[in-house]
Formats: structure tokens, sequence, C-alpha cells
């Protein structure tokens, strides 16, 4: 049962990453913060891929793949803008279960725009996810500038999964992320130029620069283990427990920052993960039921 111990980890290592994110970001500029979380990220993908990454595989992509990767590759260093925008002003127990609304776009997408199938079960899940968000979000928010930088981040997350369904499936994961991870980066640190960040370095402390390391590090380290449980056993049984990294998030949050998790953030996120959990049935919840 390698698997569970590998999505488990996987799980761990994201909501990690995304606490190190919040930790590392909460002085210094964002553009700077997520340059250097991303460009760790971008280098790290290449040696902790599952299948070795070779210039050969590479070259072989054709100019539709590319097409796509580059795409993905402005969504994805896009979200990773808007994300640290929305870190810096919001709790990261309520930017990123907003983040992760993107499935749930995906879904109402899916139905409404490409005139998908739509069951109970989809229906459910929106409902819970959204009810499950609103109770997390809901009650303490001082400004709607960070919710609507999450919002924007959520739909550009959204934006890259459509991308990877439609022209990226056949390619191997590692070289995907690893080359829509360099486009990412390369336009972190274009942003860092034009916003004159590079004029802040001294504004990111030392130990804050630990910490977006480790948030880089520990997003590489959690997309192999998740390769790896991926290789061992289905997507379907990898994201049942993968989706559980909410709850981790939560628990690490209170113990590494300043942020005190309520008993209304874990109702919510029990809400919002059941949701999540649902929209995976492959029956419907009505005949589990009966």
């Amino acid at each position: 049962m390698m698997w569970i111990l590998f999505t488990e980890g996987a799980a761990l290592c994201m909501a990690f990453a995304a606490v190190m994110a919040k930790t590392g970001s909460k002085h210094g500029n964002y553009a700077l913060s997520v340059a250097v979380a991303g460009t760790v990220l971008c280098v790290l993908s290449y040696f902790t891929s599952v299948k070795p990454i070779t210039l050969h595989a590479i070259m072989k992509l054709d100019l539709n793949t590319w097409i796509f990767l580059i795409l993905s590759g402005v969504a994805t260093g896009g979200m990773g803008i808007y994300f640290f925008k929305s870190l810096q002003g919001g709790p990261i127990t309520k930017v990123v279960p907003i983040l992760k609304l993107s499935m749930i776009i995906s879904v109402i997408f899916t139905i409404f725009v490409l005139k998908g199938e739509s069951d109970i079960n989809k229906i459910i899940a929106i409902v819970l996810v959204v009810v499950g968000c609103v109770i997390i979000v809901a009650g303490s928010i001082e400004n709607f500038q960070w919710v609507l930088y999450a919002f924007i981040a959520s739909l550009l997350l959204c934006i890259t999964s459509l991308l990877d369904t439609i022209g990226l499936a056949k390619i191997d994961a590692g070289i995907e992320r690893f080359i829509v991870y360099v486009i990412a980066a390369i336009m972190f640190w274009v942003v860092v130029f034009l916003t004159g960040g590079t004029g802040k370095l001294s504004g990111i402390t030392f130990p804050e620069g630990i910490n977006l390391v480790l948030s880089g590090a520990a997003a590489a380290i959690g997309w192999n283990f998740y390769d790896r449980a991926i290789d061992l056993t289905t997507k379907y049984n990898v994201e049942a427990i993968y989706r559980f990294d909410l709850l981790l998030l939560v628990v690490l949050t209170g113990l590494f920052t300043d942020e005190k998790p309520t008993g209304k953030t874990f109702c919510g996120v029990i809400v919002y993960i059941m949701g999540l959990e649902i929209l995976l049935l492959k029956v419907p919840l009505t005949t589990l039921i009966k």
C-alpha cells in the first residue's frame, strides 16, 4: 500500500508548501516572493521528476503541444502571481479554499459551456463546496481585494487544468510540469523587473527567504510523491485521499503561523472536502443512500 503513503506525503508537502509561501511572502514584494519560490520549484521539478527529463524527449514534442504548454505556462505564471498577491492580504486558510474552487469552476464550465453531462453528484458537490467555502471565508473579511486576487488565481488554475485535459493529456507529466514551470518562472522574473522588485531584495528577510525556498522544494517533492502514487494505483484512489490536503493545511497553519484556525474553519473544511469526495464518486449518491 505504498501509494497511500506517497499520496499522504504529497498532500502534506503541498499543504506545507502553501504555508511556507504565506510565511515567506508576508512582508516582501509579492512578485519577488513568487519568483524565488517558483524558481526553486522549476529547478527541483527537473531533478525530482519520476521519469528522466531529456532534451531528446523535449525536442520530440510537436507544435500543437508546444502551443498548449506555452498557454499553460502563462496561465500558471499568472495564477502564481495572483496567489501570492492574495496571500499578502488574506489568511492562508481562506485563500487556498478559494483557489481550490477551480475544480468546481471546471465542472460548471464543462456542464454549461462544453455541454457535458450533469448528474446529482455534481450538483450536490457544487453546493457543498460553495457552502463550505462560504463558511470558511465569511465573517472576517476586512477588504475584498485579496478575495478578488484569490478568485482570479482560481480561474487561471481552472484554465491550466482545461489546457492539460484538452491538449497535454498524452505527454509525460514530469516533462509537462518542468516546461510549464520554466515558462512561469520566466514570467515571474519579468514581472519582478517591471515592478521594480529587484530593488527590494532587502525587503525579504533571511527567514522569509528560507521559507520561500522550502515552499518551492516542498511543492516539487509533493509532485514527485503524487506521480509515484499514480504509478502504483488509479488517479481516482489517489485523489480520494489527496483532497484531504486542505485539512492538513489548516493544521499546519496553526503550527507555523500566527493564524489560529477556529472551529468554524474546521467545519467549513469538512463540508468542503465532502463536496470534493462526492465529486469523485463513480455511482450516483442516491444509490449509496438507498
